[in-house]
């Protein structure tokens, strides 16, 4: 037979040949356009992160019991204390991150987690330091639940607090003795000694 064109042949194989399964991928433009828009979105769904180095946690435990009262030189212990933590913030990198935690008869956190240096600084500003005992293993323990991998603790104190895993600042140069007390009883003074 003659035929005048093998076109509409070449159609009806084609269309044979895609109602096959298994068949070889044709060179088309728009397949690997599709993949990549395709991937793309998936990506975009993701909301990938890249993460940057982060700052230091810095967790300042701070002996506010009433021998930080004793004065080194022109300072007291306590000042001391607020010197050198205000200097650490003052010194910190950008990203880093603060609380303090005073050890008092209770344990208090005075500055939640922040990394805004100003407010870490004034809240320094309204520190002070009691005239009784302070209970730094409460404070240690408080610290410790607060602390976050990569975190380091620093304590301010007069004290031996005895935990190998915490930045000790000693703040004492002499006998760790305080006044506790003064009363007056019958005309004669008392005066209770701390250590």
């Amino acid at each position: 037979y003659k035929v005048p064109s093998t076109y509409l042949w070449a159609r009806t194989m084609q269309d044979m040949d895609v109602s096959r399964p298994f068949q070889k991928l044709r060179r088309n433009l728009l397949l690997p356009l599709q993949l990549l828009l395709a991937s793309l979105l998936t990506l975009m769904l993701m909301q990938p992160v890249i993460l940057g180095e982060t700052g230091k946690d810095y967790i300042f435990v701070l002996d506010a019991s009433g021998s930080m009262q004793a004065k080194e030189g022109t300072m007291t212990r306590f000042e001391t204390g607020i010197a050198q933590i205000r200097e650490m913030i003052r010194a910190s990198g950008e990203g880093d991150s603060y609380l303090l935690i005073t050890a008092g008869p209770m344990p208090q956190i005075v500055l939640s987690r922040t990394d805004d240096r100003d407010a870490a600084l004034r809240a320094l500003e309204k520190l002070h330091c009691e005239s009784s005992v302070g209970d730094m293993n409460a404070a240690l323990s408080l610290a410790g639940a607060v602390r976050e991998e990569g975190g380091e603790i620093h304590v301010f104190t007069d004290q031996d607090p005895g935990d190998s895993l915490v930045n000790v600042h000693a703040m004492h140069s002499a006998d760790n003795a305080y006044i506790q007390s003064l009363s007056v009883e019958d005309g004669q003074l008392f005066i209770r000694f701390g250590n």
